[in-house]
Protein backbone atom coordinates (compact mmCIF):
# COMPACT_ATOMS: atom_id res chain seq x y z
CA UNK A 1 0.00 0.00 0.00
CA UNK A 2 1.35 3.31 -0.78
CA UNK A 3 1.74 5.84 1.66
CA UNK A 4 -0.40 8.78 0.61
CA UNK A 5 -3.28 6.24 0.87
CA UNK A 6 -2.32 5.01 4.45
CA UNK A 7 -4.58 7.05 7.08
CA UNK A 8 -2.00 7.52 9.65
CA UNK A 9 0.53 9.21 7.25
CA UNK A 10 -2.63 11.84 5.80
CA UNK A 11 -3.50 12.66 9.75
CA UNK A 12 0.24 12.92 10.80
CA UNK A 13 0.96 14.93 7.74
CA UNK A 14 -2.23 17.36 8.30
CA UNK A 15 -1.65 17.70 11.75
CA UNK A 16 2.09 18.60 11.08
CA UNK A 17 1.20 21.53 8.62
CA UNK A 18 -1.43 22.85 11.22
CA UNK A 19 1.71 22.97 13.40
CA UNK A 20 3.74 24.73 11.22
CA UNK A 21 1.36 26.85 10.24
CA UNK A 22 0.19 27.96 13.63
CA UNK A 23 3.94 28.61 14.16
CA UNK A 24 4.34 30.74 11.31
CA UNK A 25 4.11 34.40 11.41
CA UNK A 26 1.19 36.62 10.52
CA UNK A 27 1.64 37.61 6.73
CA UNK A 28 0.16 41.22 7.54
CA UNK A 29 4.01 41.90 9.57
CA UNK A 30 5.78 39.90 7.03
CA UNK A 31 5.02 42.21 4.23
CA UNK A 32 4.99 45.32 6.07
CA UNK A 33 8.40 44.91 7.25
CA UNK A 34 9.45 44.10 3.64
CA UNK A 35 7.88 46.88 2.46
CA UNK A 36 9.68 49.31 4.63
CA UNK A 37 13.15 47.49 4.11
CA UNK A 38 12.88 48.02 0.29
CA UNK A 39 12.09 52.03 1.08
CA UNK A 40 14.76 52.21 3.62
CA UNK A 41 17.55 54.28 2.84
CA UNK A 42 20.79 52.09 1.66
CA UNK A 43 22.97 52.85 4.65
CA UNK A 44 26.23 55.57 3.56
CA UNK A 45 29.46 53.68 4.08
CA UNK A 46 31.23 54.27 7.48
CA UNK A 47 34.34 56.69 7.48
CA UNK A 48 35.95 53.90 9.80
CA UNK A 49 37.44 52.33 6.20
CA UNK A 50 38.71 55.67 5.03
CA UNK A 51 41.54 55.70 7.04
CA UNK A 52 43.17 52.13 6.98
CA UNK A 53 42.59 52.40 2.73
CA UNK A 54 44.48 55.68 3.02
CA UNK A 55 47.41 53.98 4.73
CA UNK A 56 47.49 51.12 3.41
CA UNK A 57 47.89 53.34 -0.50
CA UNK A 58 50.16 55.36 1.21
CA UNK A 59 52.30 52.46 2.18
CA UNK A 60 52.00 50.55 -1.78
CA UNK A 61 53.15 54.24 -2.62
CA UNK A 62 56.25 54.35 -0.56
CA UNK A 63 56.99 50.58 -1.26
CA UNK A 64 56.77 51.40 -4.99
CA UNK A 65 58.81 54.33 -4.74
CA UNK A 66 61.48 52.53 -2.41
CA UNK A 67 61.76 49.76 -5.18
CA UNK A 68 62.21 52.07 -8.08
CA UNK A 69 65.09 54.05 -6.20
CA UNK A 70 66.47 50.79 -5.33
CA UNK A 71 66.03 49.59 -9.32
CA UNK A 72 67.44 52.77 -10.49
CA UNK A 73 70.69 52.16 -8.29
CA UNK A 74 71.30 48.59 -9.08
CA UNK A 75 70.67 49.36 -13.12
CA UNK A 76 73.44 52.28 -12.40
CA UNK A 77 75.51 49.68 -10.83
CA UNK A 78 75.24 46.88 -13.48
CA UNK A 79 75.94 49.54 -16.23
CA UNK A 80 79.26 50.21 -14.67
CA UNK A 81 79.90 46.87 -14.36
CA UNK A 82 79.31 45.93 -17.62
CA UNK A 83 81.66 48.82 -18.88
CA UNK A 84 84.49 47.42 -16.52
CA UNK A 85 84.16 44.04 -17.75
CA UNK A 86 84.08 45.98 -21.44
CA UNK A 87 87.17 47.07 -20.66
CA UNK A 88 89.36 45.02 -19.20
CA UNK A 89 88.10 42.16 -22.80
CA UNK A 90 89.62 45.03 -24.51
CA UNK A 91 93.01 45.58 -22.61
CA UNK A 92 93.40 41.72 -23.13
CA UNK A 93 92.56 41.50 -27.16
CA UNK A 94 95.10 44.30 -26.82
CA UNK A 95 97.97 42.52 -24.65
CA UNK A 96 97.31 39.01 -27.30
CA UNK A 97 96.82 40.69 -30.33
CA UNK A 98 100.14 39.13 -31.92
CA UNK A 99 99.32 35.80 -31.05
CA UNK A 100 98.67 33.12 -33.19
CA UNK A 101 95.26 30.74 -33.02
CA UNK A 102 95.47 28.03 -31.47
CA UNK A 103 95.96 24.64 -33.17
CA UNK A 104 93.16 22.61 -32.10
CA UNK A 105 92.77 18.23 -31.69
CA UNK A 106 90.07 18.42 -34.42
CA UNK A 107 92.66 19.90 -37.11
CA UNK A 108 94.71 16.67 -37.17
CA UNK A 109 91.58 14.54 -37.74
CA UNK A 110 90.95 16.28 -40.57
CA UNK A 111 94.42 16.41 -42.05
CA UNK A 112 93.98 12.51 -41.57
CA UNK A 113 90.88 12.49 -43.47
CA UNK A 114 92.14 14.22 -46.22
CA UNK A 115 95.37 11.74 -46.94
CA UNK A 116 93.09 8.82 -45.77
CA UNK A 117 93.98 6.30 -48.90
CA UNK A 118 90.80 4.17 -48.89
CA UNK A 119 88.85 7.73 -49.70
Amino acid sequence: MPPESDPHFKAGFAALHRQRCAEAPAFEPMRLRAERAAHARPKEPRAGWRIPIAATAVCVAFCGLWSLREWESSRTASTQRVEQLLASIEEQIELTADFTPPKFPTDTLLTQIDTDPLL
